[in-house]
């Protein structure tokens, strides 16, 4: 007799790497890193591994001003936390000398407050960190209230950053804001103030104070950028090279303004790594393939990409193998969209965002949700949560199940006990009626046209099942992405 499945699968991506967001710097500038924002090990600010950083600027809203090439040397003042060896490494209370390894900072005189402290520190410094044990502890982002002794520091090596001047033309970063320095390889906005909707050239030249000016680059594709007109510009090695002295000074032209001065050093390659954030659709939510429709309607689809110094490409991943890449998120392109899905089940929603100058980053920053979509007969949804927990992490797929749906209550509740209604997210007064087939009762395997199929890495594994769970816990021995396998086969 031939038997026929329906097959329904999920992968789920474990990243360990941690996604960079706020806390993410240059040398000079980080104290040092952590392995993830809370309940980590730390590592010393220049360990190859650990991808968190704690900032200076983050944390006091400055930059350093001191002696930059010893930032990081101890003086027997400057100690913020010990540390038992250089990367992957319990933490000490910083009054305390038997772990061997200081982390020090400029001219940082740090104090430990206990006592689960809030508010402004004691000392009239800033919280830098948090701790849960005066020795052999893990280690929080300042952030974290869990745990209960924090580092508050002071400093006052810090100097204001420079408010540039404006004009009718002036230059800015990719937020817009006004600058005046920037470094090889940043994308630039050129701006000219109050005149969105004009069809102006913006042409860059190198100033020279003894003769002519050298132009650089004439740039003719201009966009709005709210009230005003702009344009962007890359600040290519090339770009650079064309000052014969080595110390281009770049001013741009548009209509008859011309702005400032724009400072870019040499040997300056520094990059302000992008974040992203999925705004929509709202994660858990439901959708619905109506009766006749061979879709859902469409689901809009949000998001808010931030970077400084380079123009952004977003790309969406919608759970059922479409994608869509869209450019020039930060130069008048809208990157929002919409997607319509023709199958039922559980849709992880992932959002990547790059940068279009192709600078390598340590990691892509990316959001992620799920929601499910419905239709008429069985569906399957595999549902996987993650907790990390250092380098352990366990995967849950206990709300892994299938689901018998009709559009009338009756025919449910005629077939089943204990129908529910699910109703759609964008329309509400469409809904379907579901009846959940068990996959286990008091840890027994309940329905035996049922079978669950895993894979870590492509590798066979066996999840841990205790009563109704269905787990599984691995520990990782180093950072990296990792993929756990989920099929889901129905026996009709």
């Amino acid at each position: 007799m031939k038997k026929e499945f329906v097959v329904f699968g999920l992968i789920m991506s474990i990243f360990l790497i941690g996604i960079v967001s706020a806390g993410s710097c240059g040398d000079d500038d980080r104290i040092m890193k952590l392995y993830q924002s809370t309940n980590s090990h730390g590592a010393l600010w220049n360990d190859a591994t650990y991808t968190y950083d704690i900032c200076y600027s983050d944390i006091f809203g400055v930059v350093y001003a001191g002696d930059l090439p010893t930032v990081h040397d101890c003086d027997g003042s400057n100690k913020i936390i010990g540390l038992y060896s250089a990367s992957n490494s319990h933490a000490q209370n910083p009054l305390l000398d038997t772990y061997p390894i200081d982390v020090c900072y400029g001219d940082l005189d740090c104090e430990l407050e206990a006592g689960f402290p809030s508010g402004p520190c004691d000392n009239g410094g800033e919280s830098v960190l948090r701790i849960k044990d005066h020795s052999n502890s893990h280690i929080s982002d300042a952030s974290d209230l869990i745990y209960g002794k924090r580092i508050c520091c002071k400093s006052s090596g810090g100097i204001p950053p420079i408010i540039p001047p404006t004009g009718n033309a002036y230059w800015a970063d990719m937020q817009g804001n006004a600058i005046i320095s920037a470094e090889i390889g940043d994308t630039v906005l050129m701006i000219y103030e109050n005149m969105a909707g004009g069809d102006y050239d913006f042409e860059v030249y190198e100033k020279d104070d003894i003769s002519f000016d050298d132009e650089i680059r004439t740039v003719s594709e201009t966009f709005d950028f709210g009230a005003h007109l702009a344009a962007k510009w890359e600040i290519t090695q090339e770009d650079w090279e064309k000052d014969l002295f080595g110390d281009p000074e770049f001013i741009f032209k548009v209509d008859i303004e011309e702005s400032g001065e724009l400072d870019v050093p040499a040997d300056s390659y520094g990059n302000f790594p992008p974040t992203t954030e999925l705004i929509k659709p709202v994660a858990e939510t439901n959708y619905i393939i109506k009766q006749g429709q061979s879709t859902t309607n469409p689901v809009s689809f949000e998001q808010k990409s931030y970077d400084e110094d380079d123009d952004l490409k977003v790309i969406w991943e919608f759970g059922d193998r479409d994608t869509e890449e869209i450019l020039g998120c930060l130069s008048g392109v809208n990157c929002n969209t919409t997607h319509e899905y023709s199958s039922a089940g559980t849709k992880n929603i992932v959002l990547k965002v790059q940068e279009m100058s192709e600078r390598t980053l340590t990691t892509i920053p990316k959001d992620s949700l799920r929601i499910y979509v419905y239709a008429q007969g069985l569906n399957a949804y595999v549902v996987m949560d993650k907790t990390i927990n250092s380098r352990v992490v366990e995967i849950d797929a206990t709300q892994t199940h299938v689901s018998d749906c009709d559009y009338l209550q009756t025919t449910c509740e005629g077939k089943y006990s204990g129908c529910y209604e699910v109703v759609d997210d964008i329309e509400p007064t469409e809904s379907l009626w579901c009846y959940d087939l068990a996959l286990r009762v008091d840890g027994i395997d309940a329905n035996p046209n049922l079978f669950l199929d895993w894979t870590a890495d492509g590798e066979p594994i066996t999840p841990v099942q205790i009563g109704n769970e269905m787990k599984y816990r691995k520990i990782f021995d180093a950072p990296g992405d990792y993929i756990i396998n989920l099929n889901v086969q129905y026996k009709l």
